[in-house]
Protein backbone atom coordinates (compact mmCIF):
# COMPACT_ATOMS: atom_id res chain seq x y z
CA UNK A 1 0.00 0.00 0.00
CA UNK A 2 0.96 3.52 -1.27
CA UNK A 3 1.91 5.97 1.70
CA UNK A 4 0.74 9.27 0.54
CA UNK A 5 2.38 12.78 1.27
CA UNK A 6 -0.67 13.64 3.16
CA UNK A 7 -0.10 10.76 5.22
CA UNK A 8 3.44 11.74 5.75
CA UNK A 9 2.03 15.15 6.59
CA UNK A 10 -0.44 14.19 9.50
CA UNK A 11 2.28 11.74 10.78
CA UNK A 12 4.53 14.87 11.44
CA UNK A 13 1.65 16.95 12.94
CA UNK A 14 3.10 17.07 15.99
CA UNK A 15 6.31 18.65 14.61
CA UNK A 16 4.66 21.12 12.37
CA UNK A 17 2.80 22.69 15.49
CA UNK A 18 5.87 22.83 17.83
CA UNK A 19 9.07 23.53 15.43
CA UNK A 20 9.70 27.03 13.97
CA UNK A 21 9.09 28.36 11.07
CA UNK A 22 13.20 27.91 9.74
CA UNK A 23 12.91 24.39 10.22
CA UNK A 24 9.59 23.62 8.60
CA UNK A 25 10.69 26.28 5.43
CA UNK A 26 14.21 24.47 4.72
CA UNK A 27 14.25 21.17 6.41
CA UNK A 28 10.28 19.77 6.80
CA UNK A 29 9.85 20.11 2.63
CA UNK A 30 13.06 17.91 1.71
CA UNK A 31 12.96 15.44 4.82
CA UNK A 32 9.44 15.09 4.09
CA UNK A 33 9.96 14.13 0.27
CA UNK A 34 12.90 11.91 1.33
CA UNK A 35 10.59 9.70 3.47
CA UNK A 36 8.09 9.93 1.16
CA UNK A 37 10.59 8.09 -1.76
CA UNK A 38 11.95 5.92 0.77
CA UNK A 39 8.31 4.19 1.90
CA UNK A 40 7.33 3.95 -1.34
CA UNK A 41 10.40 2.65 -3.12
CA UNK A 42 12.46 0.61 -0.55
CA UNK A 43 12.46 -0.75 2.08
CA UNK A 44 14.95 0.66 4.31
CA UNK A 45 14.43 0.80 8.05
CA UNK A 46 14.80 4.31 10.03
CA UNK A 47 18.11 3.01 11.56
CA UNK A 48 19.15 2.51 8.09
CA UNK A 49 18.47 5.70 7.69
CA UNK A 50 20.06 7.00 10.58
CA UNK A 51 23.28 4.96 10.11
CA UNK A 52 23.30 7.14 6.32
CA UNK A 53 22.73 10.32 7.36
CA UNK A 54 25.49 9.65 10.36
CA UNK A 55 27.82 8.30 7.53
CA UNK A 56 27.32 11.63 5.27
CA UNK A 57 27.95 13.90 8.10
CA UNK A 58 31.28 12.38 9.77
CA UNK A 59 32.38 12.09 5.86
CA UNK A 60 31.72 15.77 5.01
CA UNK A 61 33.41 16.34 8.64
CA UNK A 62 36.47 14.86 7.19
CA UNK A 63 36.59 16.40 4.19
CA UNK A 64 36.88 20.26 5.75
CA UNK A 65 40.51 18.86 6.65
CA UNK A 66 41.72 19.36 3.37
CA UNK A 67 39.05 21.25 1.41
CA UNK A 68 37.81 23.79 4.17
CA UNK A 69 34.48 23.97 5.62
CA UNK A 70 31.97 23.60 2.55
CA UNK A 71 31.98 19.85 3.03
CA UNK A 72 30.93 20.04 6.35
CA UNK A 73 27.91 22.81 6.12
CA UNK A 74 26.57 19.99 3.18
CA UNK A 75 27.12 16.71 4.91
CA UNK A 76 25.61 18.52 8.33
CA UNK A 77 22.63 19.79 6.38
CA UNK A 78 22.31 16.17 4.67
CA UNK A 79 22.45 14.58 7.93
CA UNK A 80 20.36 17.39 9.16
CA UNK A 81 17.86 16.84 7.00
CA UNK A 82 18.02 13.01 7.42
CA UNK A 83 17.13 13.37 11.06
CA UNK A 84 13.98 14.60 10.21
CA UNK A 85 12.98 11.80 7.34
CA UNK A 86 13.63 8.83 9.47
CA UNK A 87 11.56 9.94 12.24
CA UNK A 88 8.99 10.04 9.79
CA UNK A 89 10.00 6.55 8.95
CA UNK A 90 10.23 5.21 12.01
CA UNK A 91 6.26 6.98 12.66
CA UNK A 92 5.00 5.19 9.35
CA UNK A 93 6.03 1.32 10.01
CA UNK A 94 9.99 1.35 9.64
CA UNK A 95 10.42 1.94 13.34
CA UNK A 96 12.89 -1.01 15.43
CA UNK A 97 11.38 0.56 18.55
CA UNK A 98 13.77 1.82 21.49
CA UNK A 99 17.21 0.27 19.73
CA UNK A 100 16.46 2.57 17.04
CA UNK A 101 15.56 5.36 19.74
CA UNK A 102 18.52 5.42 21.11
CA UNK A 103 20.82 4.52 17.97
CA UNK A 104 19.39 8.27 16.74
CA UNK A 105 19.90 9.95 19.96
CA UNK A 106 23.44 8.43 20.04
CA UNK A 107 24.41 9.07 16.14
CA UNK A 108 23.11 12.99 16.93
CA UNK A 109 24.93 13.53 19.99
CA UNK A 110 28.02 11.85 18.23
CA UNK A 111 27.87 14.28 15.00
CA UNK A 112 27.27 17.47 17.16
CA UNK A 113 30.43 16.79 19.08
CA UNK A 114 33.08 15.63 16.11
CA UNK A 115 31.87 18.83 13.87
CA UNK A 116 32.74 20.46 16.82
CA UNK A 117 36.07 19.11 17.33
CA UNK A 118 36.64 19.35 13.26
CA UNK A 119 35.32 22.82 13.72
CA UNK A 120 37.58 23.31 16.50
CA UNK A 121 40.57 22.02 14.71
CA UNK A 122 40.25 24.71 11.50
CA UNK A 123 39.97 27.12 13.09
CA UNK A 124 43.30 26.37 15.29
CA UNK A 125 44.73 25.65 11.82
CA UNK A 126 43.48 29.37 11.02
CA UNK A 127 44.43 31.12 14.07
CA UNK A 128 40.91 32.01 14.49
CA UNK A 129 41.20 32.41 18.35
CA UNK A 130 37.90 34.87 18.43
CA UNK A 131 36.11 31.86 16.16
CA UNK A 132 37.40 29.17 18.70
CA UNK A 133 35.86 30.72 21.82
CA UNK A 134 32.67 31.64 20.14
CA UNK A 135 32.20 28.35 19.13
CA UNK A 136 32.86 26.76 22.42
CA UNK A 137 30.14 29.09 24.07
CA UNK A 138 28.25 28.29 21.58
CA UNK A 139 28.28 24.29 22.24
CA UNK A 140 28.32 24.20 25.51
CA UNK A 141 24.81 26.23 25.36
CA UNK A 142 23.35 24.10 22.90
CA UNK A 143 24.24 20.54 24.80
CA UNK A 144 23.30 22.69 28.21
CA UNK A 145 19.55 20.83 27.80
CA UNK A 146 20.64 17.41 26.94
CA UNK A 147 22.48 17.68 30.28
CA UNK A 148 19.61 19.07 31.96
CA UNK A 149 17.03 16.84 30.27
CA UNK A 150 19.21 13.58 31.45
CA UNK A 151 19.36 14.88 34.75
CA UNK A 152 15.60 15.58 34.84
CA UNK A 153 15.02 11.92 33.26
CA UNK A 154 17.38 10.59 36.54
CA UNK A 155 15.56 12.33 38.91
CA UNK A 156 12.03 11.72 37.75
CA UNK A 157 12.82 7.67 37.45
CA UNK A 158 14.45 7.96 40.92
CA UNK A 159 11.16 9.92 42.68
CA UNK A 160 8.46 8.52 39.96
CA UNK A 161 6.95 11.94 39.51
CA UNK A 162 7.73 14.67 36.66
CA UNK A 163 10.37 17.04 37.87
CA UNK A 164 8.48 19.59 35.14
CA UNK A 165 5.38 18.67 32.74
CA UNK A 166 5.81 20.23 28.99
CA UNK A 167 3.21 18.08 26.75
CA UNK A 168 -0.48 19.52 28.12
CA UNK A 169 -1.72 18.17 24.82
CA UNK A 170 -0.49 19.08 20.82
CA UNK A 171 -3.43 21.15 18.67
CA UNK A 172 -5.22 19.91 15.38
CA UNK A 173 -2.52 21.11 12.42
CA UNK A 174 -4.02 23.86 10.85
CA UNK A 175 -2.48 26.76 9.02
CA UNK A 176 -2.65 28.88 11.96
CA UNK A 177 -1.32 26.27 14.46
CA UNK A 178 1.01 25.68 12.03
CA UNK A 179 2.78 28.93 11.02
CA UNK A 180 0.75 31.91 12.50
CA UNK A 181 1.71 31.41 16.03
CA UNK A 182 4.31 34.21 17.39
CA UNK A 183 6.77 31.64 18.75
CA UNK A 184 7.17 30.44 15.18
CA UNK A 185 9.14 33.53 13.65
CA UNK A 186 11.67 33.16 17.05
CA UNK A 187 14.56 30.80 16.31
CA UNK A 188 15.07 28.06 18.68
CA UNK A 189 18.12 25.57 19.53
CA UNK A 190 17.01 23.21 16.69
CA UNK A 191 17.21 25.60 14.46
CA UNK A 192 20.23 26.98 15.88
CA UNK A 193 22.60 25.41 13.62
CA UNK A 194 20.80 26.22 10.64
CA UNK A 195 21.52 30.11 11.93
CA UNK A 196 24.60 29.79 12.30
CA UNK A 197 25.18 28.24 8.67
CA UNK A 198 23.32 31.18 7.70
CA UNK A 199 25.23 33.69 9.23
CA UNK A 200 28.43 32.28 8.43
CA UNK A 201 27.61 32.06 4.52
CA UNK A 202 26.58 35.70 4.67
CA UNK A 203 29.35 37.26 6.80
CA UNK A 204 32.29 34.71 5.46
CA UNK A 205 33.23 34.79 9.22
CA UNK A 206 32.02 32.14 12.36
CA UNK A 207 33.08 34.01 15.20
CA UNK A 208 29.23 36.07 14.46
CA UNK A 209 28.20 33.30 13.46
CA UNK A 210 28.44 31.30 16.49
CA UNK A 211 27.36 34.02 18.54
CA UNK A 212 24.03 34.62 16.46
CA UNK A 213 23.37 30.70 17.04
CA UNK A 214 24.29 31.40 20.69
CA UNK A 215 21.77 34.15 20.68
CA UNK A 216 19.16 31.79 19.13
CA UNK A 217 19.64 29.29 21.72
CA UNK A 218 19.00 31.82 24.36
CA UNK A 219 15.86 32.86 22.85
CA UNK A 220 14.46 29.26 22.71
CA UNK A 221 15.47 28.65 26.03
CA UNK A 222 13.12 31.97 27.38
CA UNK A 223 10.21 31.22 24.87
CA UNK A 224 9.95 27.43 25.96
CA UNK A 225 9.83 28.73 29.60
CA UNK A 226 7.52 31.50 28.68
CA UNK A 227 5.51 29.03 27.03
CA UNK A 228 5.69 26.46 29.81
CA UNK A 229 4.66 29.01 32.62
CA UNK A 230 1.73 30.35 30.71
CA UNK A 231 0.13 26.95 30.25
CA UNK A 232 1.25 26.01 34.00
CA UNK A 233 -1.31 29.17 34.71
CA UNK A 234 -4.00 28.17 32.29
CA UNK A 235 -6.77 25.78 34.45
CA UNK A 236 -6.54 22.42 32.71
CA UNK A 237 -10.37 21.92 32.77
CA UNK A 238 -10.26 18.25 31.68
CA UNK A 239 -7.11 16.87 33.48
CA UNK A 240 -7.77 13.58 35.48
CA UNK A 241 -8.24 13.57 39.26
CA UNK A 242 -6.14 11.72 41.43
CA UNK A 243 -8.13 12.86 44.41
CA UNK A 244 -9.52 9.68 47.04
CA UNK A 245 -13.03 8.97 46.09
CA UNK A 246 -15.69 9.85 48.75
CA UNK A 247 -18.60 7.93 50.26
CA UNK A 248 -21.00 8.42 47.21
CA UNK A 249 -18.21 7.14 44.66
CA UNK A 250 -17.53 10.82 43.37
CA UNK A 251 -13.87 12.35 43.55
CA UNK A 252 -14.27 14.90 46.02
Amino acid sequence: MKTSLRQIISSNAKGLVQYDLYIKLTVYPPAMLLAWMLLNMTTISASQLTVAGFTLGIIGALASLHWGLMPLVIGYLLAYTIDYADGTLARNGRSEGERGVFLDLLCDRTLISFTAIMLSIHHVRQQEALALGALLVYFVVYTYEDIVSYALRVARNRYQRPFYEDDYGIPPLTWRTACLQWQFFLPTRLSSPLVVIGIGLLCREMAPAYLAGTGAVLVGYATQGFKSWLKQRTPQTHAPSNAPPTDDGRSS
